[in-house]
């Protein structure tokens, strides 16, 4: 089985199945398309008896792999986009800004509780949960914080995902709205 995805969104748009029982298996396929299902939904999906149709799972797993932003990140973004707006992307040195402005620890790592008043003060309702979530998956030297070269990529991705308009709408508060805010730019 293969699964033919949207980038963006992970919509699955084809499936390809050869084998012996690929006619048992093209109608669940078909309802996955015509659903346009997300291979980050069919990831976590649990199926109650071990059947063939758990190799749809393992070709979304093999699908989120190849990505940038996969499933690990989807419900991160889903949490963060709620109360963001980054659709156009600050430069180095205003992300190095922000990064500054969100560190009040002054470790070089964002760490839970910076991260958690960095929401607060955005007005974002973001647990707990997913701000460890966030830290687990994009503290890539295994520091236990976010440093700046982590955020940019979070931030990048982010970007990239409120550009393409998937699943997010314009909300009032922003990172560039928290950036004047800590300089003291009046609105």
């Amino acid at each position: 089985i293969k699964l033919v995805f949207e980038k963006q969104s992970g919509a699955i748009i084809g499936c390809h199945i050869i084998g012996d029982d690929a006619c048992e298996l093209i109608h669940y396929g078909m309802a996955l398309v015509k659903k346009r299902v997300p291979i980050f939904n069919l990831c976590n999906e649990v199926f109650t008896a071990v059947t063939f149709h758990e190799l749809f799972k393992e070709a979304a797993l093999d699908g989120d792999a190849k990505l940038d932003f996969g499933a690990a990140w989807q419900g991160i973004f889903n949490a963060l986009s709620d109360g963001v707006d980054v659709t156009s992307m600050p430069t180095s040195q205003e992300l190095r800004q922000i990064f500054d402005g969100i560190d009040h620890s002054n470790t070089n790592h964002l760490t839970i509780d910076d991260l958690s008043q960095m929401f607060n003060e955005l007005g974002s309702n973001v647990s707990r949960k997913y701000i460890e979530k966030l830290i687990r998956v994009a503290d890539l030297d295994g520091s236990g914080g976010i440093n700046f070269e982590e955020f940019e990529t979070i931030i990048n991705g982010l970007t990239s995902r409120m550009r393409s308009g998937d699943a997010y709408s314009l909300h009032r508060n922003s990172l560039s709205h928290h950036l004047e805010a800590k300089r003291g730019v009046p609105e």
